[in-house]
């Protein structure tokens, strides 16, 4: 896979770096033969995702992973240094941390 490919695939993925993906739309908005390797690129990660099987994950694993959606769950391991680097309550602190 060359350089070009991987980068068309990255921005098709949304994961192409900003100065990278910045110059690559540059290059695409003024190349038709371009572009339609971009749709390529995407029509065939389009295809991988729909012949992909779709997993489940295990009943215990889905329990932890709904768990720690709970809004005292969340970023547990925070809370108390947060409160001490910036002299806040911890209630405080799970207040501020749940606005993210």
């Amino acid at each position: 896979m060359s350089e070009r490919d991987e980068q068309l695939a990255e921005l098709a993925l949304g994961i192409l770096d900003e100065e990278a993906r910045v110059e690559l739309e540059r290059d695409l908005a003024g190349s038709p033969e371009a572009r339609d390797e971009l749709d390529r690129v995407e029509a065939t990660l389009e295809s991988l995702a729909l012949a992909a099987d779709s997993m489940q994950p295990s009943p215990d694993r889905r329990a932890a992973l709904l768990r720690s959606l709970e809004p005292d769950a969340r970023f547990p391991a925070y809370v108390e240094r947060v409160g001490v680097l910036f002299d806040l309550a911890q209630s405080r602190v799970r207040e501020l941390l749940d606005a993210v």
